[in-house]
């Protein structure tokens, strides 16, 4: 057991070496593209440098599963700090986490249960519906016939996310002085919201609290499914739901027999999260495609509520002034509010600010999708630990909606839109006035 534990810290201690030797090499690069005749060839050995990290993290994370693989999805959505031959390097880690074998979860399904595997599910399928990093899922049926899906932790996992907090903790210190890092963003408070987010998602009680939470809020909207918790069953390292059937948002040829139409899931799942946002307070942190399933009648299934974030009314009410600022596409609105929550450090000189973002064009209070992202790669913005999965969050809903509707031109119309009727379907004080049918 010592001698895994120490394996596992070796390989990341070595992939976070190889990482600062990587970041060693483009900042002398990037030094070399600023001179005179530097030019081109660093540009592309500096994209062939970031595309080398990326892969370097995949395989070690692949390799490893544990916490490695949520920090390393974490990365593959931050388009605004990594160029896309990093972050393209990196995307496969959203997929490609491969199974346990299930002779050990079969073992631990019968201790979570206490008693043996077939006396609680009569029949069970051997290959996952779905892996995670940290969990994986197995379709099954109770004793009474009820189709369910078993969620249950990865056999040992627990330890090997401690042993990785450990380790990455180490080097989040270490990292966190560098000066292109400690810039952008606080790495060491970064990895203190990780950790307690990761505990968290390793009690599958608490997870079964969160769909409850949310089935609440969406009992009013019969376009959203969530499947139901199967209370006598769930432990602490064991999940168990009805069994919801449907297909994923990539699968064209499916939602074309079912008659789904694409935009109407697109705009389900971007209101289902504006009105977690901006209403509800609770937010379901984890919508990336394979979390996303489509039913044959069109109705949009959310899964997977492991990771979840609260918000305070105040915070809910600075949300809903920020898509506001959107709705008017008032750059300097937006960048006010972003100041206020920490995201442009305080010395920042408006003026000078809206002018880089709006690469010196007359209109340069006017926001656009171009703007918004030049706000969001500034080297004045940094990012907030409090925010952090929220931001991530928020990139893997862009990913999601994109596969929905690839032909999409301005996001800020269709977001402006859908959030329009919420906003006004909200009182003063953050709760609901009525239901709207949007």
């Amino acid at each position: 057991m010592i001698g895994q534990a120490m394996h596992r810290r070796v390989q990341i201690l070595r992939l976070a070496f190889q990482v600062y030797r990587s970041y060693q090499k483009i900042q002398r690069l990037q030094a070399q593209a600023k001179a005179p005749r530097g030019g081109d060839a660093s540009m592309m050995q500096i994209d062939a440098l970031y595309a080398e990290m990326g892969r370097d993290i995949r395989e070690t994370a692949n390799r490893l599963c544990g916490a490695i693989v949520k920090a390393g999805q974490f990365l593959s959505l931050r388009e605004e700090l990594f160029p896309p031959s990093f972050t393209r390097a990196l995307a496969g880690l959203q997929d490609e986490v491969p199974p346990a074998p299930f002779a050990t979860v079969r073992t631990a399904i019968g201790r979570s249960c206490g008693q043996p595997l077939d006396a609680v599910f009569p029949r069970i399928d051997e290959a996952p519906v779905a892996s995670g990093s940290l969990a994986q899922v197995h379709r099954a049926e109770l004793g009474d016939g009820r189709e369910v899906a078993v969620k249950i932790l990865r056999p040992g996992i627990e330890r090997q996310v401690k042993i990785d907090l450990s380790t990455l903790g180490r080097v989040s210190h270490i990292f966190g002085k560098l000066p292109l890092v400690r810039k952008r963003l606080d790495l060491v408070a970064l990895h203190r919201a990780f950790q307690n987010t990761l505990t968290l998602e390793l009690d599958m009680r608490s997870e079964a609290q969160h769909m409850e939470r949310l089935r609440q809020m969406f009992a009013d909207d019969d376009r959203i499914v969530i499947p139901q918790v199967i209370p006598a069953y769930t432990r602490k390292r064991m999940l168990v739901m009805t069994y919801v059937t449907g297909t994923g948002i990539r699968d064209e040829g499916r939602m074309q027999k079912w008659h789904v139409n694409r935009q109407d899931v697109r705009d389900t799942l971007l209101d289902a999260y504006l009105r977690q946002l901006l209403v509800g307070g609770f937010v379901h942190l984890d919508p990336h495609p394979g979390n996303l399933l489509i039913r044959p009648d069109g109705r949009l299934a959310l899964l997977d509520f492991g990771m979840v974030a609260e918000y305070s009314a105040d915070e809910r009410a600075t949300f809903r002034n920020l898509v506001q600022r959107i709705f008017l596409r008032d750059l300097k609105g937006v960048f006010a509010i972003l100041q206020d929550l920490g995201y442009i450090q305080k010395d920042v000189e408006v003026d000078k600010f809206l002018r880089d973002v709006a690469l010196g064009a007359g209109t340069s209070n006017v926001l656009t999708a171009d703007t918004l992202s030049r706000v969001l790669g500034h080297d004045s913005f940094q990012l907030q630990a409090r925010y952090m999965l929220l931001v991530r969050c928020i990139g893997m809903l862009k990913t999601a909606l994109m596969i929905l509707t690839p032909d999409e031109e301005d996001w800020l119309d269709v977001l402006s839109t859908r959030a329009f009727p919420i906003l006004l379907d909200v009182s003063s004080d953050g709760t609901r006035c009525r239901h709207l049918p949007i």
